[in-house]
Parts: structure tokens; C-alpha cells; sequence
């Protein structure tokens, strides 16, 4: 069964977050995207110990607000963190 899951025999891991910051009004709004398909992508604004939040819509962020993002897919590692400021 792991040979069919996982051809090369070694466990994929997902692709970090794409994270696209567009200003919007006074503030941006934050675009998440994952280059693995079907990764689920969480994300929390200002750090630790902020709680991790499910994305489903474009994140609305103030100036200087810290987005961090991480993608998961069932059965891959999980990606390394993405993170960018609102400028």
C-alpha cells in the first residue's frame, strides 16, 4: 500500500504557501495558495501564540500585521512556514 501512496517509497511533503499581499482600502487583503493539490492551508496572524485559522477566503491584514502559513495534505509532510508582513 505505501508503494502506491508514495511511489518513490519515501513520504512527499507539501508544498509551502504561496502568500500574494495586495492593498486594499487602508490595509491588504492576503491570497494563500498551495502548489500541492488537494493541501489544506492554516494560517495565524501576528505569531505564536495566535491560533492557527483554516483558510477558505483572501485574509484581510493592517499595516505591519504578520501572516504566517503552513500547508498540509493527508499522507505528505507538512510544508515548511511562509510568512509576510503587510505593508
Amino acid at each position: 500500500m505505501i508503494a502506491r501512496i508514495w511511489p518513490a517509497m519515501a513520504e512527499p511533503k507539501t508544498a509551502a504557501p504561496q502568500i500574494i499581499v495586495r492593498r486594499s482600502g487602508s490595509g491588504s487583503m492576503a491570497t494563500l495558495r498551495s502548489a500541492t493539490p488537494g493541501a489544506s492551508i492554516g494560517y495565524r496572524i501576528g505569531g505564536d501564540p495566535a491560533p492557527w485559522r483554516l483558510y477558505v477566503r483572501p485574509v484581510a491584514l493592517a499595516r505591519g500585521e504578520r501572516i504566517e502559513t503552513k500547508a498540509v495534505r493527508y499522507g505528505y509532510a507538512e510544508s515548511e512556514d511562509a510568512t509576510a508582513v503587510a505593508r
